[in-house]
């Protein structure tokens, strides 16, 4: 067997060997769903109303000059 197959080979095992683990590692239940549902903040009241749409007036109030910030040249 060439060194290049073996190389192969080894690499292949130590993918499916990562592989294996992951899959074991994230199946396994350890409980950390129940932890996790008691270290929750408890629930906060909250109050609910309809949203209205309406105008609000606007009103602009100015004293001043008023200068143009660019003008466009022409030839």
């Amino acid at each position: 067997m060439s060194i290049r197959a073996k190389a192969l080979a080894a690499g292949a095992g130590l993918l499916v060997a990562a592989g294996l683990a992951l899959v074991l590692y994230f199946s396994h239940d350890s409980g950390a769903k129940e932890k996790s549902a008691a270290r929750q903040a408890p629930a906060v009241p909250v109050a609910v109303d309809l949203a209205l749409q309406r105008n609000v007036p606007f009103q602009l109030a100015a004293i001043g000059n008023v200068e143009a910030f660019s003008t466009p040249w022409r030839r």
